[in-house]
């Protein structure tokens, strides 16, 4: 029996690449406003004495992109796990279930709306269109190999640090030479590497989670759950 569960909890489930029930903290669907409605970036910096330091379970339909500082970021996406070391990126796209675990670590993410990448610009708007539709999905973990897929993220991370004038600006020519370095080294894949096996399991969990977060104020017994997620 759950009781009293809040946005915040703690949730038991059955996740095959993990061998066996666990508990993980959650955070289910962050839904939230990301900077401005013309500057839909969102940046963090953290570090052991951060709140959220460890990065509890959740999704967004807001893209995450994360740079490894020190240390290493025990990171899963759906049911995929790996590990991102300092001078390494990690790329969410929209609606990936995911959290992380650090290890010695310092981390920066920045999480935007891909959509402003639409605006005037009309060269440019069938590539973004084309991730916004997941008909290319770029990938997750970029490595030392990725020089110019990194050197354009971190640009744009190093536009937030500092903070110059125009920096703006920067965030945005930063965006859209990482964009083109991804399709020029085609950095993606064409469809969604899922099976549909594993997508049914992920969308069953999200139901299971909207459902608890519907309902925490009501206790909640695993037959409910298990209705939720069916």
């Amino acid at each position: 029996m759950v009781k009293n569960i809040k946005i915040f909890t703690f949730f038991i489930f059955r996740c095959g690449n993990f061998g066996g029930f666990f508990v993980q903290y959650l955070h289910f669907n962050e839904d939230k406003q990301r900077g401005t409605y013309d500057f839909p970036f969102e940046f963090y910096h953290v570090d052991d004495t951060h709140p959220q330091y460890v990065m509890s379970y959740h999704w967004h339909v807001e893209y995450e992109v994360i740079r490894i500082l020190e240390g290493a970021f025990h990171i899963t996406l759906d049911e995929k796990e790996f590990t991102a070391r300092a001078g390494e990126i990690i790329f969410i796209n929209s609606g990936i279930l995911h959290s992380g675990v650090p290890e010695s670590c310092v981390y920066e993410c920045i999480v935007f709306d891909m959509n402003c990448f639409l605006k005037q610009n009309g060269a440019c708007q069938p590539y973004v269109q084309k991730i916004i539709d997941h008909r290319a999905q770029i990938y997750h973990h970029f490595g030392r190999e990725h020089q110019g897929v990194r050197a354009a993220i971190d640009s744009v991370f190093d536009a937030f640090v500092e903070h110059p004038r125009g920096y703006e600006l920067q965030v945005f020519g930063g965006f859209y030479q990482f964009f083109g370095a991804v399709f020029a080294g085609h950095c993606y894949f064409e469809e969604p590497p899922q099976s549909l096996r594993d997508y049914k399991k992920i969308m069953q969990l999200k139901q299971v989670l909207e459902y608890i977060e519907a309902n925490y104020q009501n206790t909640i017994s695993l037959e409910q759950m298990s209705r939720a997620a069916s």
